[in-house]
């Protein structure tokens, strides 16, 4: 399961900061432990599909809780694809 970091950097120093996570990845195991580890940091950065960005290499802004939404399952990448 993912989950996504409600204002990372609240406390320590400012956000954004590269070395914050804003999405946890959680494993549950049988034995009712949970394995958490980062999976993007406040700063991650990665190839845009959409808008005037397209195909450019940007940060994802993960800091900013508006921007973070759920998609069920694949999209077709096409450059007015949202979720």
């Amino acid at each position: 399961m993912l989950i996504s970091a409600s204002a990372p950097g609240t406390t320590g120093a400012a956000a954004p900061n590269p070395a914050y996570p804003a999405v946890y990845s959680v494993t549950l195991s049988p034995w009712h432990v949970a394995y958490i580890h980062a999976l993007f940091y406040d700063e991650s950065v990665a190839t845009a599909v959409n808008g005037s960005h397209a195909w450019k290499r940007v940060k994802l802004g993960l800091t900013d809780p508006t921007r973070t939404r759920w998609c069920r399952g694949p999209r077709p990448v096409s450059p007015v694809t949202s979720c």
